[in-house]
């Protein structure tokens, strides 16, 4: 009689098992993950450190924002060409149409990059000739 009133135990949850191949590829995912946030904070905290050198003090704080965002505008700004010359890359061996086109645009942006470092160097060097920045106190 007991046996009847008595109520099953409910059952534990069966443990998740994943896959052969979804184990491997969590693990490639978070080390790359990780290799990325020290990169960025490497990057980051070198251009700082730098840039405070120059001014003549070190900050010892090394968990400060700034360091992150530096470092998230210089591997943005280091990607931009790389993504650029990857999706050039692209276009080798294409149609003729492609060809003239990218011939078109790497000459364009030679000419952009070359006049921009001309001109910086013309304004920087006679233009301001007398420009002297005073050190700070």
């Amino acid at each position: 009689m007991e046996q009847e009133d008595a109520k099953p135990s409910p059952s534990l949850p069966q443990p998740v098992i994943l896959t052969p191949v979804a184990g491997p590829t969590i693990d490639l995912i978070s080390k790359s993950v990780a290799a990325f946030a020290l990169v960025l904070y490497g990057c980051g905290f070198l251009i700082t450190s730098i840039h405070n050198s120059s001014y003549g003090f070190m900050e010892t704080n090394p968990f400060r924002p700034k360091i992150v965002s530096a470092g998230a505008w210089f591997i943005l700004f280091a990607a931009i060409p790389i993504a650029l010359v990857a999706w050039i890359k692209g276009f080798q061996g294409k149609s003729v149409i492609h060809s003239k086109w990218l011939r078109r645009f790497s000459t364009a942006l030679f000419f952009y990059g070359a006049f921009s470092v001309a001109f910086g160097l013309v304004f920087v060097g006679y233009l301001i000739p007398g420009l002297r920045i005073a050190p700070r106190a």
